[in-house]
């Protein structure tokens, strides 16, 4: 029963995509319209009152929902303090995703005041009960929040479960762990295969980090053919970093075939997007290239940065709501 709230931002998309459909025109897509967009705000209203009578009456999952609609204002004023309280009954039920989210709300100071020590505590019993982002975050505020004393073996435990559980910011993070040797014992082969599970589950920082792997040859047998793969799938994303190497290689030809225009594009996007380095790579190569080659280069640094800009992604994930 989980989050099947109509919502109202559904019916506008249906309705949108109704508007513009090639055998529904005219007075007929406005009267179909404006019944269906009748029909759902009833439906709405009428989900709001049952998911209500059903939260009154002790349903965690229905008090969880009910605690989201207030959160996100959906069929009701958006009130993040009731929000906090329906959480709070669900989560008092044994619900992990109301322990997590409410979590989270403590961690924040969103509709509660800001308690890091309670949000701790209900992140552990969503943890324990296998929500995975709730493992996760435990991990992350063991690992690097200045609020609580540093646990790297603790921080350790929780990345690996929510990493065998396929989150990937836990993938990441625990293969981090793996190559600094903290909390576990330095281990660059498995490194490299977190990392490489990281990277395939669209992990920015996995592929610049598996992509340094191979070019250096740690963890893994060296190949600048495979590493440049990996750094532009991260440069692609907008990571200056993989910008940088991606340019690098190209002005080298390692891994790649040499192209000094292709280099001047990549080192120009990781100049705009705050590379240090970047601009004294720009300025070596230019004396290498001809006027006519720079200029052909600026023009797909352009069409580059407007690709990575207006690319099509997926919504981030919602840090509320996993």
């Amino acid at each position: 029963y989980l989050g099947i709230a109509v919502s109202r931002r559904n019916v506008s998309r249906f309705l949108t995509i109704l508007g513009k459909s090639a055998f529904v025109g005219g007075m007929k897509a406005f009267v179909f319209s404006t019944f269906l967009f009748v029909f759902c705000t009833a439906l709405q209203a009428s989900d709001f009152a049952e998911t209500k009578k059903l939260a009154e009456a002790g349903d965690v999952a229905a008090q969880y929902n009910f605690g989201l609609m207030h959160f996100e204002g959906d069929g009701v004023i958006k009130d993040h303090k009731l929000a906090a309280k329906w959480f709070d009954r669900a989560a008092e039920g044994g619900l992990a995703k109301a322990q997590y989210n409410l979590g989270v709300m403590y961690s924040l100071g969103i509709g509660v005041i800001k308690n890091k020590k309670l949000a701790i505590e209900l992140y552990t019993k969503a943890a324990d009960q296998g929500e995975a982002v709730a493992q996760y975050n435990l991990g992350n505020i063991y690992a690097n929040d200045d609020v609580v004393v540093k646990n790297y073996k603790l921080a350790a435990k929780w990345f690996d479960r929510a990493a065998k559980q396929g989150h990937v910011k836990a993938q990441y993070s625990l293969g981090k762990m793996y190559e600094d040797g903290k909390g576990v014992i330095e281990n660059d082969k498995l490194a490299v295969e977190l990392y490489t599970k990281a990277a395939k589950g669209g992990s920015v920082f996995a592929q610049n980090a598996i992509g340094r792997k191979y070019l250096i040859g740690e963890g893994v047998i060296m190949d600048k053919k495979i590493a440049a793969e990996w750094y532009t799938m991260a440069a692609k994303q907008g990571d200056a970093d993989s910008q940088y190497f991606v340019g690098l290689m190209y002005f080298k030809g390692d891994g790649v075939i040499e192209d000094f225009v292709r280099s001047y594009a990549w080192l120009s996007n990781a100049k705009t997007n705050g590379d240090k380095n970047a601009p004294e790579a720009i300025e070596l190569l230019k004396k290498s290239m001809t006027k006519e080659q720079i200029a052909i280069g600026q023009a797909l640094a352009q069409k580059l940065f407007n690709e990575i800009e207006n690319r099509d992604e997926e919504s981030p994930v919602n840090f509320k709501y996993d």
